[in-house]
């Protein structure tokens, strides 16, 4: 029961944020910033510490792209962090 109710409630706030997030999301790594980024393990362990296994974290302008697998649902996550801070920046299911 935990279980569904992770994936419903991440699939609601992804799917009616979702267009949003990605068009924001492409602007947000395009701005340089002034912050030494964060290093590539201590994102894979913040994001490990939000119930998420990573799959493939790459990086790329100024954001770190993410593949997570939920471990509650199993859900498929794609995402971008801000380097420098390691906040999420978009989010969408993946298939």
């Amino acid at each position: 029961m935990k279980r569904m109710l992770s994936l419903v409630i991440v699939t609601m706030i992804v799917g009616m944020s979702g267009p949003v997030l990605a068009h924001s999301g492409a602007q947000e790594c395009l701005r340089a910033s002034n912050e030494a980024p964060i290093s590539a393990a201590a994102m894979k362990k913040k994001i490990d510490s939000l119930g998420y296994a990573v799959r493939r974290l790459t990086s790329g302008a100024s954001c770190y792209q993410a593949l997570m697998i939920d471990r509650d649902s199993g859900g498929r996550v794609r995402a971008l962090f801000d380097m420098a801070n390691g906040e999420l920046v978009s989010a969408e299911l993946a298939e």
